[in-house]
């Protein structure tokens, strides 16, 4: 009984592990199309419009970013 409980929960880490990592992937991937992305993004705030941003704690904010040095 209690091998079979721990070969569960190595399970669920494996399981956890593998998650952690997608999300790892798809950030890296979200990272590149932002970048790609990148004159788009500027040429909207050129107009002024509302952009949204997701800074590297996934945390979302709303507003205009200045690019000027």
């Amino acid at each position: 009984m209690m091998g079979l409980k721990l070969k569960r929960r190595y399970k669920n880490v494996l399981i956890y592990i593998n998650i952690r990592t997608i999300i790892h992937i798809n950030c890296k991937i979200k990272f590149i199309e932002l970048y790609l992305t990148f004159n788009e993004l500027k040429n909207k705030l050129a107009n002024n419009e509302k952009t949204t941003v997701i800074n590297e704690n996934n945390k979302a904010f709303s507003g205009l970013v200045d690019f000027s040095n």
